[in-house]
């Protein structure tokens, strides 16, 4: 079912964020609760740090001065069996918490990405609907079936997955970033010397991997009304003996 128009890039954006509309609250708190898993999960080994170098060893911690106020820092550095303690349980909160955060985003996200498509597939169906007899007649079924359940995952799985990925990539590489250079500067500079080449890769593949993906949606189609024309005249099939053509049309088609 080829489409007679090609949306702008400027219209697809629209045609997407449209639908958000409904549910865009599901979708902030789950990535709120993702920001704030990963930042619990960046804060672990910093517990373990700060125990081991600072108060086990003698290097001089970087706590600020009301952090160090409110764990009683002094005291904890003549005590390092009670410090120990203490990043022990410190630990486990976290894991805790990291835990109830990661909860939060698959319920919130499964909420925000259930409304969006439903709304999608309302509206869809709802425009068929009102699709004159002939533009029925030019399309086949199997096509259009294909496009209101497999397309529309599609376009799910970009903008509850994708989309969302891409925002916690980037509070991610900014979060982990300035750990590193508050750790190690010339180090992180050579670790972000590899991120231009992991970009670069990254474009060439998706270039090339659009254009077959494109081609096994088209197929997919295909193969959905090869298949939707045997079960409904399966009688016709059945009567004149062509279930071994109708077999090795249908592989031929799913080979392809």
């Amino acid at each position: 079912m080829e489409p007679n128009f090609k949306l702008s890039r400027g219209q697809k954006t629209s045609l997407i964020t449209r639908y958000l509309r409904h549910c865009w609250q599901y979708f902030v708190i789950g990535l709120v609760c993702a920001c704030l898993g990963m930042a619990l999960n960046a804060l672990t080994p910093q517990i373990i740090k700060i125990t081991v170098d600072s108060i086990l060893g003698e290097e001089v911690a970087t706590l600020p001065l009301w952090v160090q106020n409110v764990i009683g820092w002094e005291a904890l550095q003549q005590q390092p069996v009670r410090a120990l303690w203490y990043a022990a349980v410190g630990v486990l909160l976290v894991a805790i918490l990291r835990g109830v955060c990661s909860f939060g985003q698959r319920l919130y996200l499964a909420k925000g990405s259930e409304s969006y498509v439903k709304a999608i597939r309302d509206d869809l169906y709802r425009h068929i609907q009102h699709l004159t007899f002939a533009w029925h007649k030019a399309h086949p079924t199997g096509d259009i079936i294909q496009r209101c359940t497999s397309d529309v995952d599609v376009i799910r799985s970009f903008v509850c997955n994708q989309m969302v990925e891409v925002v916690r990539t980037v509070f991610l590489i900014c979060l982990y970033l300035s750990i590193m250079f508050s750790m190690n500067v010339k180090l992180s500079l050579v670790a972000l010397l590899f991120i231009p080449i992991v970009g670069i890769t990254s474009g060439v593949f998706y270039a090339k991997i659009s254009t077959r993906f494109k081609a096994a949606d088209e197929a997919e189609g295909d193969l959905t009304t090869c298949a939707q024309e045997n079960l409904t005249g399966v009688r016709v099939v059945r009567a004149f003996g062509q279930e071994k053509a109708e077999m090795d049309k249908f592989t031929k088609q799913n080979d392809y």
